[in-house]
């Protein structure tokens, strides 16, 4: 019996430039066509999976808060908080997954929402992206 282990990554944001962060509110949500999907993943018993993403800032900013989000269909699976001020030019961070419910259609989804304005004029370029891990066990070969 051989066990392995397959990673899938699917791109969300390949860096949408000119996404405002100076007022509250939905800053930028990656559009459903756009979304990534498990399609035959979603079959497994097991699946893990994480999120990454990365903020990098037009300036540096002295003020400003922000939630990112993924999202499978409307169903958070994942949240990460996330300070803009004092963050220097870039911000990237991981964040796990629940993907136990997931259906293989639904489109997975990411959401930047500014819990606190940035200052004036600041924008980002927002990348992100979700990996899925798989245990696979092959017997009798």
């Amino acid at each position: 019996m051989s066990s392995f282990t397959t990673k899938t990554v699917q791109p969300l944001e390949p860096g949408v430039s000119g996404v405002a962060l100076d007022s509250v509110g939905i800053a930028h949500e990656t559009a459903q066509a756009f979304g990534a999907t498990l399609e035959d993943l979603a079959m497994l018993a097991y699946r893990r999976g994480k999120a990454r993403f990365k903020l990098k800032l037009s300036t540096a900013s002295t003020a400003g808060a922000a939630t990112v989000r993924f999202l499978a269909g409307s169903v958070q699976v994942g949240t990460k908080d996330i300070a803009i001020g004092g963050a220097g030019a870039a911000i990237m961070d991981t964040l796990d997954l629940n993907l136990g419910g997931v259906a293989g259609e639904t489109p997975i989804t990411m959401q930047v929402e500014m819990t606190t304005a940035a200052d004036a004029g600041v924008t980002a370029e927002v990348y992100g992206r979700v990996e899925v891990s798989t245990p696979l066990v092959v017997s009798g070969c």
